[in-house]
């Protein structure tokens, strides 16, 4: 686990040596590029506690059930972490639609440490409802737009 945090030295303040170079590429301002690079990639320091929670991330073997489970929640959890820091989606996501995938991504976590269904029940159906807003909010960008 030392080695992976090591190697997101890389990307986040104060060291961010790949902000660094980037923000020179791009001529921007290189601590807002170090705080960007960090939300996007904030899901990279879960990655390292879902290995240990999950072991089936490591193929290692166990019932397929738990596997599938496990497989989806570290995806989706990934997903909405990134959807809750960067703020975008399918769209641009307003604070509610953030605090909904926060949550979601907390729920999904918390599954990995406790193994509660309920809290696999409860961050699919939060994302599932983030889904819902983004695709109900595209039609109407898309009939504002043709209007």
């Amino acid at each position: 686990m030392t080695i992976t945090l090591a190697v997101f030295a890389f990307l986040t303040p104060p060291v961010a040596v790949v902000a660094l170079i980037a923000a020179k590429l791009a001529e921007a301002d290189y601590i807002k590029a170090a705080i960007e690079a960090t939300k996007v990639a904030i899901g990279g320091f879960l990655i390292p506690f879902m290995f240990a929670y999950a072991p089936v991330l490591l193929f290692q073997r166990q019932e397929l059930s738990s596997a599938m489970m496990a497989i989806v929640a570290s995806v989706s959890c990934l997903l909405v972490f990134e959807i809750s820091f960067v703020g975008y989606f399918s769209s641009k996501c307003d604070f509610f639609e953030r605090f909904i995938a926060l949550m979601s991504g907390i729920s999904l976590f918390c599954f990995f440490i406790l193994n509660k269904q309920l809290l696999f029940i409860r961050g699919l159906s939060l994302l599932a409802f983030l889904i819902l807003i983004q695709i109900h909010k595209k039609k109407g960008l898309i009939r504002e737009a043709k209007d």
